[in-house]
């Protein structure tokens, strides 16, 4: 899932400029799902079979019980969701796997980095738009983080995979605080050039204020 992952996200590198219409596409998607399927649209993640004997049932059933118990896991989290059902304990699913160990607040913490991680990524590929090379780079960062969604719907991130996890997060940051650095450098220098521009233009204004001043003068004192 998570190589299936990135390269749908590089795919989706020609329509890098209508990825709104995109997201908002998706959205109408899975609404329309929902209004139409006699299960709950989650349920999609029961028909996932990549191998021929994938546990996709146990991990939709994670889910489900998740949302249906919203009740004990919310403020701070639940020790004892291995009596949901069965082989509940087996928390494959990285967002169900923090929401229970942390609760509402952190599962939204974490959803929110990987947000901020896009909005900041379309933000920067904006900035520079036309540079395809920056742009490229950008992109793939993004289609690393769209993998990594993708692979914790079916996994959840222990200690090693968070050692790379973390490094993706720091080269977005470091990328996209470069393109701002960039743009705040870019118009600076442009205000700095329409500034002395503007100096200019009022020094060569400045002669003939005087001279027509002086003709004033001399016409009143005659």
């Amino acid at each position: 899932m998570a190589l299936g992952g990135s390269l749908v996200g590089l795919a989706f590198w020609p329509l890098r400029e209508r990825m709104r219409l995109v997201r908002w596409g998706l959205v109408i998607i899975l609404v329309g799902l929902q209004l139409v399927m006699k299960a709950p649209v989650w349920a999609l993640i029961g028909r996932i079979d990549l191998t021929g004997a994938s546990s996709s049932y146990q991990r939709y059933m994670l889910v489900d019980q998740t949302i249906r118990h919203f009740s004990d896991w919310w403020l701070l989290g639940y020790e004892y969701y291995n009596l949901w059902g069965w082989e509940m304990w087996d928390t494959c699913n990285q967002f169900v796997d923090i929401a229970l160990k942390g609760g509402l607040l952190t599962l939204a913490c974490y959803i929110t980095v990987l947000s901020r991680s896009f909005g900041a990524i379309g933000t920067a590929r904006k900035q520079i738009s036309g540079n395809r090379s920056q742009e490229w780079l950008l992109w793939c960062l993004g289609s690393a983080v769209f993998a990594t969604v993708m692979a914790q719907f079916g996994i959840n991130y222990m200690a090693q995979l968070m050692l790379g996890f973390f490094p993706l997060l720091a080269c977005i940051s470091v990328a996209t605080f470069e393109v701002r650095q960039a743009s705040a450098r870019i118009v600076e220098a442009a205000n700095e050039v329409e500034f002395a521009y503007a100096s200019d233009i009022a020094d060569i204004d400045q002669p003939r204020t005087e001279a027509k001043t002086g003709t004033l003068q001399g016409f009143l004192l005659s």
